[in-house]
């Protein structure tokens, strides 16, 4: 085991060590890099959402066809948007820009309900 230089020892040659080992500093900086590593890859990481003009947002609202949401608010807003849709209150466009936009705004929630619907993105 190697230490820094800075150590005294007594009469018995036992070593006292009076700063920090090598290998504690070494675990010490490479748990530093990684934090440092993780925080700038989540700054870096942007969740998103798929793109508005995707057809999947029109049988989402239309209810063509049925996914299972995990997402018990993102269900209901759906659903919310589709009775104003069938009773003429929204238009299609209306209601996918509504949905996407609270979808932009809790893109993390949604995320696995999205990978489902659209896959890829």
């Amino acid at each position: 085991m190697f230490y820094f230089n800075n150590h005294k020892t007594d009469s018995t040659n036992n070593v006292f060590i009076t700063h920090i080992r090598i290998y504690d500093l070494f675990f010490l900086i490479l748990l530093q890099f990684i934090l440092t590593l993780n925080h700038t890859t989540t700054n870096k990481m942007k969740i998103t959402i798929p793109d508005k003009n995707r057809p999947e947002w029109t049988d989402i609202i239309l209810g063509t066809k049925e996914y299972t949401y995990r997402n018990y608010v993102l269900q209901t807003n759906i659903h919310q948007l589709r009775r104003e849709v069938v009773k003429e209150q929204k238009t299609i466009h209306q209601a996918i820009d509504e949905l996407y936009e609270l979808c932009s705004k809790y893109a993390i929630p949604v995320q696995l309900d999205f990978k489902n619907i659209f896959i890829k993105w």
